[in-house]
């Protein structure tokens, strides 16, 4: 039935083309979902960290810098494990004033 031996890891064993080919497209597009949950995950931690600099006061133009906001989002990566309460994005806000990403506290 068209099953043919076959070397994997050092054994010999049978495969089928179509078994074989029906394998592999489901490895790709598992990896095509991981990717996009990824990107969709980014996504929304950059949406969430925008919402929270309009709701701090900061003008629209800063709000939109998307270096600043993916420098902030990069910093609240590296120093914030789990979920990202007030407190983190107050820290970032204040980490990026005094480093100077940007001008000053926002205007509330």
């Amino acid at each position: 039935h068209h099953w043919t031996p076959c070397l994997s890891e050092g054994e010999v064993r049978l495969m089928h083309r179509v078994v074989l080919d029906t394998v592999q497209d489901q490895l790709a597009r598992r990896e095509v979902s991981e990717l996009k949950r990824g990107d969709d995950a980014v996504r929304k931690r950059i949406m969430r960290l925008r919402e929270r600099m309009t709701a701090a006061g900061y003008d629209r133009a800063v709000v939109a810098d998307d270096v600043l906001v993916e420098r902030m989002d990069a910093w609240l990566a590296k120093h914030v494990r789990g979920q990202r309460r007030q407190d983190a994005y107050d820290k970032v806000f204040q980490v990026a004033v005094r480093e100077r990403w940007i001008g000053g506290a926002p205007r509330r």
